[in-house]
């Protein structure tokens, strides 16, 4: 229970949010073992995973740009 009550202090000092690759192993077995996924009220830590999406623009942005621009479209139709 120490051990958790430490993890619970590193938390609360870091604005409630623990990075998985800030703890060791034990931790993160211990977390896990007291963590709900969708964060129900009675449980001291809430899984929350995120997926990072990027946007890139394409290779053909500069030619569609030019055709659009050569038809007098602007974006604020």
């Amino acid at each position: 229970m120490e051990k958790l009550g430490d993890i619970i202090a590193r938390a609360a000092s870091s604005g409630g949010i623990l990075e998985e690759s800030s703890l060791d192993s034990d931790s993160l077995e211990l977390v896990k073992s007291v963590a709900k996924k969708r964060g129900a009220g009675d449980a001291p830590f809430r899984v929350a995973e995120r997926e990072r999406v990027v946007y890139r623009l394409s290779q053909a942005t500069a030619e569609q740009r030019r055709i659009l621009k050569s038809l007098g479209v602007t974006g604020e139709e």
